[in-house]
């Protein structure tokens, strides 16, 4: 099986367990369509000679792009692929756009049932017990591949973060308008944020110091926390900006 990805010279193949995944890139739509088709027939034949065969059913394509409106017909052995807006791959939801909304939307039905159990039980059981369960029902949901959102809009975070909170003042038994940055710390637990970028900053030391494959460090590489970062000081700014403005209306007023 691992000499699949032998068959085309044009196409980039990633295997796990029983998963085959098939990447072409290109600038032109149509081009890339044709060079889609010519070499899922190299494939086809791969198939024939290994007497295997292709389950349709499970198989189908995405197109990665912001741009163009092309419509792609893809077919491998006459037989017709449904085109699809997002996949899931390894757990993780990846849409056309890659904006990861539906990942996020999906990592919030998984932890709101771990946060209703908390909240059912947060007077029954002490806060160390509390902690454990979110460490085992929640946690791992926004921290397994959490180094995809730090590509994404804050405000697609915003959902995430609010069901956090939630959990967090469930824990501490605080009130649904109290602070959580001083709960945070007295739990010892990471902001959804701080946890994209201790889990980022992972990934970077281990891309340069050599550890990760170039092909997936240099396109990971561009992408930071950074720019959360950067919305974040705006709004700041912005806040600023606004006090200013409404401090000037006050004196003027005086």
């Amino acid at each position: 099986m691992n000499d699949i990805s032998l068959v085309s010279k044009k196409a980039e193949v990633v295997l796990f367990a029983d998963d085959t995944n098939i990447f072409f890139t290109g600038n032109d739509p149509y081009q890339l369509e044709n060079n889609v088709v010519n070499e899922l027939s190299l494939f086809s034949d791969w198939f024939i000679a290994n007497k295997l065969s292709l389950d349709i059913s499970k198989t189908n394509f995405i197109v990665f792009n912001n741009t163009h409106h092309h419509v792609f017909n893809i077919s491998i052995n006459g037989q017709k692929l449904e085109p699809a807006k997002s996949v899931k791959f390894l757990g993780v939801i990846i849409d056309c756009k890659l904006t990861w909304q539906e990942h996020i939307n999906h990592i919030s039905s998984k932890i709101a049932k771990g946060i209703r159990v908390i909240g059912r039980l947060r007077h029954l059981l002490p806060k160390g017990i509390l902690r454990t369960i979110y460490l085992t029902l929640v946690y791992p949901h926004l921290m397994y591949c959490s180094t995809v959102l730090s590509g994404t809009k804050t405000s697609y975070l915003h959902k995430l973060v609010l069901l956090q909170k939630r959990v967090i003042r469930y824990i501490s038994l605080s009130g649904p308008r109290d602070h959580t940055s001083e709960l945070y710390r007295s739990l010892n637990l990471l902001k959804l944020f701080d946890m994209i970028n201790l889990k980022f900053q992972g990934r970077s030391e281990r891309g340069c110091g050599g550890v990760t494959p170039p092909n997936i460090w240099s396109p990971v590489g561009k992408f930071s926390v950074c720019r959360q970062k950067g919305e974040r000081e705006r709004k700041r700014r912005g806040k600023e900006e606004r006090r200013k403005k409404e401090r000037r209306k006050r004196k003027e007023r005086e």
